[in-house]
């Protein structure tokens, strides 16, 4: 552009990248070639002479680098807009990002997301006095069932894990497998007696891949406001010690950890 912000010369790839004729941004004017005076002049305001911006534009990811002209009194005279489109390169971090956090087997979170997710959610948690509970749980026996039915159908039964996983937890609850038969649900703004509920109904969405093989399942669970922790790591701690106490019962499957 010149010092006035017209525009006068357009690169054809800036072109094929805006999805627009060469005259039609010209016309248009520089504060509004991504269709947002608010995101052009962001880029012209901002303190620094050189700025990088990333910006969503329609169904692409672009890197913005605008940078101003001066002469030798320090005038401006113009500017320069070099636009990248990074859509692609976006796309694939955003899928090894994904795959990062999943746990392959069940499509579920993997523990080095429940970690992350937990730490933020704790801090939030005690910042504003909210309700939040972790659930472990995991088959009963699951080793026994692994050595009568072979590796292969335990996995077929972690798969129905996670199926039943999805169908009772909501959407807002982070549902993650953290072991090779351990699962691990944290429960936004719930407290331990809705937790149970939740536990309960587990047993009856959960179908077998066979019908002739039983199961039954055992939960820890361990709520912010009941027990006095330090981090979320000791929360979770605390959720694996209720899911050995319910191990050991012979009566309860689902305990609820209290200090």
């Amino acid at each position: 552009t010149n010092s006035e912000r017209e525009i006068l010369i357009v690169n054809p790839s800036a072109e094929k990248v805006l999805g627009k004729s060469e005259k039609n941004i010209i016309d248009s004017g520089f504060l509004q070639i991504f269709d947002d005076i608010n995101t052009v002049q962001s880029l012209i305001h901002n303190e620094k002479k050189n700025n990088t911006k990333t910006i969503q534009y329609q169904d692409k990811v672009l890197r913005c680098f605008f940078s101003n002209s001066t002469d030798d009194s320090g005038e401006n005279i113009g500017s320069i807009l070099f636009i990248r489109d990074i859509t692609k390169n976006r796309r694939r971090h955003d899928r090894l990002r994904s795959m990062s956090y999943s746990d392959n087997l069940t499509g579920l979170y993997n523990t080095r997301w429940m970690d992350e997710i937990l730490f933020k959610e704790y801090k939030r948690t005690k910042r504003q006095n909210l309700e939040l509970t972790v659930i472990c749980f995991k088959p009963v026996e699951f080793e026994n069932l692994c050595k009568n039915y072979g590796k292969n159908m335990g996995n077929k039964v972690l798969i129905s894990m996670g199926s039943a996983v999805r169908s009772v937890f909501r959407e807002t609850d982070h549902c993650c497998r953290i072991g090779h038969d351990i699962f691990c649900s944290i429960l936004l703004d719930t407290p331990s007696n809705k937790a149970y509920q939740v536990a309960n109904r587990f047993d009856d969405v959960f179908h077998p891949p066979q019908d002739e093989i039983a199961l039954s399942f055992q939960f820890g669970i361990a709520s912010f406001t009941e027990n006095k922790t330090q981090n979320h790591e000791e929360l979770v701690e605390l959720a694996k010690v209720a899911l050995e106490k319910a191990g050991e019962s012979e009566q309860d499957h689902i305990v609820i950890v209290k200090d």
